[in-house]
C-alpha cells in the first residue's frame, strides 16, 4: 500500500492485531519498523506500538499529508513477487476423502497451492504468530495470592480482545484470621457459646471475651435522625438500649436538639431496634407517658451514653483455627 498514491479511500484488508511494515522513505512520518493494527472499519485503521497497546487502546499520532510512506504486511518487506525453480507432482485425478477428519485439516503454514507460472500459493496466516481462539474450557491459577477476604471474595474478570462473555466465579479456600462482631449485643450473664457452620471447614473454636463498658451510640442530629412529629430518634444501626435505661445527651459542642439539654440525663423508650422515644423518668418510660416533645433538628453527630456500664462481647478470641475453608459465589 503506497500511502502517497491514496487519493481516494481504499479497503487495507487488514484485521484488528495484524502487524505491519511501516517504510518511510523521505523521513517525513512515522520511524521505519513494525507496527500493530487497530481496524476502525475498511478504509481506517489505528496503528500501535505492541499487541498490548491495541488492547490498551493506546494508538500513534500520525502526521497528514507525509509523502514517501509504504506500507507491507510484516514479513513481505524488501520482497518481490516472482516464480519459483521448482517441479511438484500432483494427482491426475482428484480424489475425494468423504470421511476425513476435520481435526487434521491444518494447513501449518504450508504451501496450500501451486500458480501455472510456478508461484506457490500460501495462506495468509504464514507470518502471523500463533493464534488461538474457541471457548474457555478451564482456568489455571499461575499465582494464587493472599489475604483474601472469604466473604467478599475477590472477582475474576476475563478481558480478550475480541473474545466475550466467559463468566467466572473464585473459589477462596483458606483459614479464620479473625472474627469481626457486626454488633456486640448486651445483657449477657455467661459467656455464650459460639459455634461455626458452613464453609466446608474443620476445627474452629472461638471463646467469646467479656468486656464491661458503657454503651455509646452516635448519630447524625439533622432531618434524618430527628423526628419531631413522632417525637424520636431514629439511629442507622441498632442502639442496643433497654427499656427504661438512663442515658446521657451530648451534643457534643453543637446546638442542642429542639427541647433536650446537652448535659442531662433522659430514659430510654424502645420504639424499635433503632428507634427510640425519651422521658423525663424511669416510671414514664416503662408506661410510656409523658413523652419528651422533640423539637427542631440540630446539625453535626450527637450521642446518647448509657450512664451504667454493661457487659458486652468487643470480641472473639480465636483458640484454633478452622482450615479448609472454601466460599464460592
Amino acid at each position: 500500500m503506497d500511502i502517497d498514491d491514496i487519493n481516494t479511500a481504499i479497503k487495507h484488508s487488514y484485521t484488528t492485531g495484524d502487524k505491519i511494515f511501516w517504510d518511510n522513505i523521505d523521513n517525513t512520518g512515522i520511524q521505519t519498523g513494525i507496527y500493530f493494527v487497530t481496524a476502525v472499519n475498511e478504509t481506517d485503521i489505528f496503528l500501535s506500538f505492541s499487541g498490548s497497546d491495541v488492547f490498551s487502546k493506546k494508538y500513534i499520532p500520525l502526521r497528514i499529508n507525509s509523502t514517501g510512506q509504504y506500507v507491507v504486511k510484516s514479513g513481505f518487506q524488501n520482497k518481490n513477487l516472482e516464480h519459483q525453480k521448482i517441479l511438484k507432482k500432483f494427482p491426475y485425478v482428484r480424489k475425494e476423502q468423504y470421511f476425513d477428519d476435520p481435526n487434521d485439516r491444518d494447513v501449518k503454514n504450508r504451501a496450500v497451492g501451486l500458480l501455472a507460472n510456478g508461484v506457490e500459493i500460501y495462506p495468509p496466516t504464514v507470518f502471523d504468530e500463533q493464534i488461538y481462539y474457541g471457548d474457555v474450557v478451564n482456568i489455571k491459577v499461575t499465582s494464587s495470592g493472599k489475604n483474601y477476604d472469604v466473604i467478599n471474595g475477590p472477582d475474576l474478570i476475563v478481558q480478550d480482545q475480541n473474545g466475550s462473555g466467559c463468566k467466572a466465579f473464585p473459589t477462596v479456600t483458606g483459614s479464620f484470621r479473625e472474627v469481626r462482631l457486626v454488633s456486640p449485643g448486651i445483657g449477657y450473664q455467661k459467656k455464650p457459646k459460639i459455634t461455626v457452620e458452613g464453609g466446608n471447614g474443620n476445627g474452629a473454636v472461638l471463646e467469646s471475651n467479656f468486656v464491661k463498658g458503657k454503651i455509646i451510640v452516635n448519630f447524625k442530629a439533622d432531618g434524618t435522625s430527628v423526628n419531631s412529629n413522632s417525637e424520636t430518634i431514629d439511629f442507622p444501626t441498632s442502639h442496643n438500649f433497654e427499656l427504661g435505661e438512663e442515658v446521657f445527651y451530648d451534643s457534643k459542642n453543637n446546638t442542642p436538639i429542639g427541647n433536650l439539654i446537652s448535659g442531662a440525663t433522659y430514659f430510654i423508650r424502645i420504639v424499635d431496634s433503632k428507634t427510640i422515644a425519651l422521658h423525663t423518668s424511669f416510671q414514664d418510660a416503662v408506661n410510656n407517658t409523658n413523652t419528651v416533645n422533640i423539637g427542631a433538628p440540630s446539625f453535626g453527630f450527637h450521642s446518647f451514653v448509657s450512664t451504667k456500664s454493661k457487659i458486652r462481647l468487643p470480641k472473639y478470641m480465636l483458640k484454633n483455627l478452622e482450615v479448609g475453608i472454601q466460599i464460592e459465589k
